[in-house]
Parts: C-alpha cells; structure tokens; sequence
C-alpha cells in the first residue's frame, strides 16, 4: 500500500523544494564598484549636453579654482561657442564628450575639432543605458565622469572631405528626389486642364536633369544616341520623337 510521502505529487514537491534551496544557497556576486572608484582613462575630459538654445559644459573637478564652478551654460551662437572652446582650453580639456542631440551639435563639432579637441559623439540610448542616477540638469556632468572612466564608445564621424561629398551628394539626390515629384504634379495639373502634353514635360524634364547630355540635344528632339548618356534612366527605353505642331 504507498504512503502520502511516496505518492508522485509528494515526489515533486520534495524535488521542487530541493532544487530551490540548492538556488537559494549560490553565492552572491560582488557588487559592481562605483562610478567614482574606476581607473580614470581620460583626465582631461569634458561632457556637454547640447540643446537648441543652451550648451551646458561640465569639467572635471581637478584643477578648478577655489569657489569656480565645474560647470557652464553657454548659448549658441558663434560668438558663444568661441568662448565655449576658449574656456576648455584655458583648462587644458583634451577630449569631449557629447550626444548627437538632432543638428545642433554639428556646427559645435566642427569648431572642436578645428581646435584640436578630440570629440566622442555618443548615441543618446548608449548613455541612459548605462546604469545611474541621471537628470536633465546633471546631464552634463553625468557624460562628464562616464567619459572619464572611459564607459563611452566613439561614434565613427568621417573626415572632412568626405564629409563635404557626402554633404554634397546627398544634397542632390534630394533635389533629384524633389525634381521628380514636381515633374508629377505639373503632369497631373496639365491632365486635369486637359493638356496633354506628358512627352514634352518628360524631354523638358530630362534635358534639364540630365547634363551629361547636353551637347547631343537638339532644340526640339531627343538626344541623338541614348547610349551616350550613362546618368540618365530614360536610355533603356528611350520615348517617341515629337514634334511641335
């Protein structure tokens, strides 16, 4: 005849509770250190929230004068910035810190980097996901000891030209982009008058978009060899020759 203890529920709840009292008796990891009892790796770091209407710059407490403040609000104007540089400079600051906060940390950027200054552009996740106590006022000083214990990775920035093509290429395949949308509504606007004259909007289009294609145009035809022209699509299939009447 089983007993209740050897019942296969009874069997399960032993089980069960062994398996928790094997957990419960791990050792416990060592806390992590503080954010102030790492090795510091950058020295002579800086952090700057940046904002549309003021930069907020935290420095680190060594070397301050008495009663100085370790941080400061600067604007954004050109005028401001070039204090905002000024002032790391006259404290020695070799690298900055800052988030890629919109476009407003571009011109800032720039006028960093003219000045030696190394600048970490961080991902604004990257920083709130690294465990601490973290407010809007304290932000600075809050990328400030992350840089400085060395918590942050470098964002890759190219260098200036490639920069200035990058900036120039893309400009325009947006106005490319922009060209090709206002070439539809001025075909829808005709259709809708019924003016049909789609064919003569394209060629109008074309001989505008495309300049490589410029010396075999003709004043009222297509170009003479399609195949010339390697930019423009229309070559694949080229449309049928109009002429005004």
């Amino acid at each position: 005849m089983k007993t209740a203890s050897s019942s296969p529920a009874a069997k399960r709840r032993t089980r069960n509770a062994s398996r928790l009292q094997r957990q419960t008796k791990k050792t416990v990891a060592a806390p992590a250190p503080a954010l102030d009892e790492l090795t510091p790796i950058h020295r002579r770091a800086a952090g700057i929230d940046v904002g549309s209407a003021e930069n907020y710059v935290a420095l680190p407490a060594a070397g301050l004068a008495p009663g100085e403040s370790p941080v400061r609000v600067f604007g954004v104007f050109s005028a401001e910035l070039d204090a905002l540089v000024e002032w790391l400079q006259q404290h020695q600051i070799t690298t900055v810190a800052m988030e890629a906060t919109g476009i407003y940390w571009l011109f800032l950027y720039d006028k960093l980097e003219a000045a030696g200054i190394e600048v970490y552009l961080v991902d604004p996740h990257a920083v709130k996901a690294v465990p601490g106590r973290k407010s809007d006022w304290l932000d600075c000083q809050w990328l400030q000891k992350l840089h400085t214990s060395g918590l942050l990775a470098k964002a890759f920035r190219p260098d200036l030209p490639i920069r200035r093509l990058r900036t120039l290429t893309r400009q325009r395949a947006e106005l490319v982009c922009c060209g090709a949308s206002h070439q539809h509504h001025m075909d829808k606007a005709l259709v809708a008058m019924n003016l049909h004259l789609v064919w003569p909007s394209a060629i109008w289009s074309a001989r505008r978009a495309c300049a490589c294609c410029g010396p075999s145009w003709t004043d009222n035809a297509i170009p003479r060899s399609w195949s010339n022209c390697g930019m423009c699509a229309a070559k694949k299939a080229p449309p049928p020759r109009w002429k005004p009447r």
